[in-house]
């Protein structure tokens, strides 16, 4: 019999120790082999590309892609292990505190890991065009372009107007303006197969303040293409 009863308990110790005890404890994860980071762009920009960093796995496409957020602003990064990730948004034009957020991933989801974007100061270029055979008068049909970055941005086609503007560049952007309408050669005749403007374009690196008086200068002897 003492047999039997002492069978019977190292049977139940056995099945104890298997199931983990009968003490209760605190769970360590939400059971999900793979985790989630999640959060928003506030004030919800919508086109924020989010970049995630940290502990890479096979199932985890998203490390080092970009996550775009939706036009609310939200961003989500799913199938991640558990690990240390670091995440930083980026939108041409706007800054972001904090700068980056590093979290740790250990068996939950982890979200409002929340950034706040502010669109960053404008500021502008203006100029004239100058003729000095016009004795005085108007440019007709000058184009000014502008690219930022090396992208165009737009234009201004004058006719009978002397002055242009761009706006909307931003401190750190690199614009290069160029003018064309007219060429060399009086009336129209002989040559004229390059630019007459001096200079021949601005490349001007925007700093924290507005560009006033990028003068595009036409010599004597100018005329119509």
């Amino acid at each position: 019999m003492n047999r039997i009863f002492l069978l019977f308990s190292i049977i139940a110790v056995f099945v104890l120790t298997a199931c983990g005890g009968g003490g209760g404890s605190s769970p360590t994860s939400d059971g999900a082999t793979t985790h989630s980071i999640s959060g928003a762009t506030r004030w919800y920009i919508q086109g924020v590309t989010l970049n995630l960093t940290g502990q890479a796995t096979a199932s985890t496409t998203s490390i080092g892609n970009g996550n775009l957020a939706d036009r609310n602003g939200y961003y989500t990064f799913s199938g991640l292990a558990n690990g240390s990730y670091t995440v930083t948004p980026s939108l041409y034009g706007y800054t972001f505190n904090p700068p980056s957020i590093t979290v740790l991933v250990n068996g939950f989801n982890k979200t409002d890991v929340n950034f706040v974007a502010t669109q960053n100061q404008t500021y502008g270029i203006s100029g004239d065009v100058i003729f000095q055979d016009l004795y005085g008068g108007s440019p007709v049909n000058v184009t000014i372009l502008a690219y930022v970055n090396g992208v165009y941005a737009g234009q201004n086609d004058l006719t009978w107007q002397r002055n242009y503007s761009f706006s909307g560049f931003y401190s750190g952007d690199v614009v290069t303006l160029t003018a064309s309408g007219y060429t060399g050669g009086m009336g129209g005749a002989g040559g004229g197969a390059y630019s007459v403007f001096t200079p021949a374009s601005y490349t001007i690196t925007i700093g924290n303040s507005n560009v006033i008086l990028a003068n595009f200068t036409c010599s004597s002897n100018c005329s119509k293409l």
